[in-house]
């Protein structure tokens, strides 16, 4: 089944229930990325292809191209692309990152983050290889960023914290170095359970610390959240 949420700057999104669905995290990696006016931008595992668009709203001079494993799911991140009027703008491409080639300034990625066999059981196929490492590793993506990015391109992803060490350890091996680091908590009395992480290819070894990242304050969201999401309004 299909529904169509409105997201922020106008953006229409379409959802389908078989498949993954956007999540917070997807807004706080659009957001962390700061996507820079004309950068050549590669999305690995696009899903519905909001990560995108919403890159779309920061920089509409950039080109974006928005990889997706599985066919019906980069059929539906197209129909949301036409949808809000950006196919000019934003290609997606049906193909395996562990093959896709290219050259760009910007990778992004939201990567499966549950290794095979663990974790919450997933009745549903389309969810398996969203959510677990079933087609793509930690290392398939650093792997991928290094070849895709250029010389000093930057790679941004959200990810959950207890990958930080292997995914820092694996994209370093891979020459793309972290760079930038914020840990996200729902609230000070709880640890963080998710990381958004910069990198460079080809950087030097220094690891800057943002502060913590809190998306609650008592029973509703935080200010920082808030003007997160509502930055795309501007």
């Amino acid at each position: 089944m299909k529904t169509f949420d409105r997201l922020a700057g106008g953006v229409t999104l379409i959802q389908d229930s078989r498949f993954f669905k956007m999540g917070q995290d997807s807004v706080l990696l659009a957001d962390f990325a700061k996507p820079r006016k004309s950068e050549t931008i590669c999305e690995l595992g696009c899903g519905n292809g909001c990560v995108s668009i919403l890159m779309y709203l920061r920089t509409p001079e950039s080109k974006i191209t928005a990889v997706e494993i599985q066919p019906e799911v980069a059929d539906l991140a197209r129909e949301n692309v036409a949808t809000n009027g950006l196919s000019e703008r934003i290609s997606v491409v049906n193909a395996d990152l562990r093959e896709f080639e290219g050259v760009y300034d910007l990778v992004v990625c939201n990567p499966p983050y549950q290794p095979v066999g663990t974790g919450k059981p997933r009745t549903s196929e389309y969810e398996r290889i969203a959510v677990t490492e079933q087609c793509c590793t930690l290392a398939d993506v650093a792997e991928a960023a290094a070849r895709l990015l250029r010389w000093g391109g930057r790679f941004v992803c959200v990810c959950r914290t207890e990958r930080l060490a292997e995914f820092m350890g694996v994209l370093s091996r891979n020459g793309v170095e972290p760079k930038v680091l914020r840990l996200v908590a729902k609230n000070s009395k709880s640890s963080p359970t998710l990381f958004l992480l910069e990198c460079r290819r080809g950087g030097a070894p220094s690891l800057k610390i943002l502060p913590t990242l809190f998306t609650r304050d008592g029973d509703g969201e935080s200010d920082e959240l808030a003007a997160i999401y509502s930055s795309w309004e501007k």
